[in-house]
């Protein structure tokens, strides 16, 4: 039966392949989320009865609904399966895969569905191409309480593995091997981390090549299972395949096993569902100078637990197996006192009245570093935006944990030889409005946190202009929040420019030194400006936060003191009126100036012996100048 129906889909999309006008109207229909209109594409056959399920495949960064539709041709397996389909749109061709926003498209979707078609909700399907693949893997972590089964397609997370699903996921994998957009190199690695996740067995089974029946198939079938609660992961690796579908009837039709795989699969809605609530994902902490064995006070987690078919007995929270807390009043909430640095594995467990359990997991990192922590070491991958980090180009606002991004704001890797950097994030202002062009660490709607103890801080940081030759001012602010007002600020030109091309060589990229003090644990936020012009731009190469020693402003005092008496000196020397200038009365003027002045602020300090030092160095070339003739 199964290869009958395999050849009549077949044999149709032999048909439609050679058709250049889709055979399936595009009909676009509008669907709110919340308080903002989002559109989609909806399929159900003409005879279409209830309780039949949900498959929504979503597109790739840069296209649409309508193109996904075209590719995928889920219709054609629809049709005979007797299934719902929807291809949704992205805002601005892209997808939240790190964020709620397009969660939250997704779950409407399948509310809408179940109104307008009564789907069955235990078979509610989700599939994803490059950039919708790597969503697909971002709502196994979010929202396996309500898929079934998932299929990603030439895309998974480029900058870091998270395997935080909040049951066991079946998973179909379908890549080429010579995709050189979302490369295949390290897939297997990634998917190996979910096979531990779901407990399979580690010796797959390798069907090549696939089908069997296909003796020229170019398809691979590596295959783990069953693993816990039933569930499977599938590999099907496409020999010579680039960054496409796999639409070959002597290898395999993508849509087809997708379909062929997630069918098996159902979800049990008697167990119960739970979710963090609060935070709502991987929440990282820099606590500066804090002690290790304490780094933060508390943290507050909040879960939200319901039962199908009967009521939560109890919740209970756990840091990897260690129990933490239990307890039976909702809402669910349990406070971590004394938080320790490390990475910690939250999980709540719920226990319904039947003894039946489900959970959810949220990873904690926390940092304490006791003299200097370098923020730019998370620029590690090309195209993606570090957890933590929010770009806004005066178009697009971007939220980090983001990858596969190939255009606006980004991490960079540069291959120039010699160059100040390897990566580098960059940020574009496109509109040349007032900060349009921004970068944002630590924000208050932020997942990452910089948290800094009493005492006094420097925040260097290394700029590079990426298509400005003439060079493009750049901002860094450093702010407290919540108030969110400004404790340092600092506006600079960087000393060079890439020049438009990875591969260009650059050096000279001179580092910036902002200084704060706090004088009580504030949390803090980290701005990045460009000017205000169109298509003014910087590359972030560097930025470290240190703790300074606790006598760094008497330091800079004493610095100031002997700059001051060094420019005295000067002036002294060249009192004679063969001297006099420009330079001497430049010189001059800021002694008087810096006159029995002082102040509590190192950056003053620093900008001070800056102004002496040039002043006192333009006047002893004047005057050297003068003594040669």
């Amino acid at each position: 039966m199964r290869t009958s129906t395999y050849l009549t889909t077949l044999l149709t999309l032999l048909v439609l392949l050679t058709d250049p006008i889709s055979a399936f109207a595009a009909t676009l229909e509008n669907i709110q989320v919340g308080t903002t209109t989002r559109t989609m594409i909806a399929y159900a056959p003409a005879k279409i009865t209830p309780k039949r399920p949900l498959l929504i495949s979503m597109h790739g960064m840069n296209q649409d609904a309508a193109y996904q539709q075209g590719q995928a041709k889920w219709e054609l397996v629809a049709d005979t399966a007797n299934f719902v389909v929807v291809y949704p749109n992205g805002i601005s061709n892209s997808w939240d895969i790190s964020g709620t926003r397009d969660i939250d498209f997704v779950l409407t979707i399948i509310d809408t569905m179940a109104n307008r078609y009564d789907i069955d909700r235990n078979r509610v399907y989700l599939s994803g191409f490059s950039m919708g693949g790597m969503f697909t893997y971002h709502a196994m972590n979010r929202i396996a309480d309500k898929i079934a089964a998932f299929g990603p397609v030439s895309g998974y997370p480029l900058g870091g593995a998270n395997y935080t699903s909040s049951r066991p996921v079946p998973i179909i994998h379908v890549h080429g091997d010579a995709d050189d957009v979302v490369t295949y190199t390290n897939l297997p690695n990634y998917i190996q981390g979910w096979v531990t996740r779901n407990n399979c067995p580690t010796t797959p089974v390798i069907t090549k090549p696939y089908p069997s029946h296909l003796p020229n198939s170019v398809a691979t079938k590596t295959y783990w299972g069953p693993g816990d609660a039933g569930v499977e992961v599938v590999l099907m690796t496409i020999g010579g395949k680039g960054h496409w579908h796999s639409m070959d009837p002597a290898s395999i039709l993508t849509s087809v096993e997708i379909w062929n795989f997630c069918k098996k699969f159902a979800l049990d809605l008697s167990e119960p569902v739970v979710s963090f609530s609060k935070p709502v994902g991987e929440t990282s902490y820099v606590v500066m100078g804090a002690d290790p064995q304490a780094a933060i006070e508390s943290l507050t987690f909040e879960v939200r637990a319901t039962d199908p078919d009967g009521h939560i007995d109890s919740v209970v929270f756990f840091n990897g197996n260690t129990l933490l807390y239990k307890t039976a009043t909702a809402p669910y909430t349990f406070r971590w006192e004394n938080v320790p640095a490390g990475n910690h594995q939250i999980r709540a467990m719920a226990i319904d009245n039947e003894g039946k359990t489900g959970s959810a997991t949220v990873t904690v990192k926390v940092e304490a570093p006791q003299t200097a922590h370098t923020f730019s070491q998370a620029f590690t991958a090309a195209g993606t935006l570090p957890a933590g980090w929010m770009t806004y180009d005066g178009a697009e606002t971007r939220t980090g944990f983001q990858s596969g991004l190939s255009s606006g704001c980004r991490v960079f890797q540069l291959t120039g030889n010699p160059r100040d950097f390897n990566f580098g994030l960059y940020v574009r202002n496109t509109s040349g409005e007032p900060k349009a062009g921004r970068a944002i660490l630590g924000g208050t709607t932020s997942t990452g946190y910089v948290m800094v103890n009493p005492g006094i801080y420097t925040l260097k940081v290394s700029c590079a202009n990426w298509n400005m030759p003439t060079g493009g001012n750049v901002t860094c602010q450093v702010r407290s929040l919540p108030a969110d007002s400004t404790m340092a600020s600092l506006t600079f030109l960087p000393t060079s420019n890439i020049g438009n091309t990875m591969s260009n060589p650059f050096s000279g990229s001179s580092q910036q030194t902002l200084w704060f003090q706090v004088t009580q644990p504030t949390r803090l936020s980290i701005h990045l400006y460009t000017q205000d012009t169109p298509w003014a731009d910087f590359v972030l190469g560097s930025l470290i936060l240190t703790k300074e020693t606790e006598n760094a402003l008497t330091e800079s005092r004493a610095q100031f003191a002997t700059t001051y008496g060094q420019a005295q000196s000067a002036l002294s020397a060249a009192s004679d009126p063969m001297y006099a200038g420009a330079q001497y009365s430049a010189l001059s003027a800021l002694i008087t100036e810096y006159k029995q002045w002082q102040s509590d602020n190192i950056s003053a300090y620093e900008t001070a012996i800056s102004r002496l030092k040039t002043a006192t160095n333009d006047l002893m070339e004047h005057k050297a100048a003068i003594d040669a003739t």
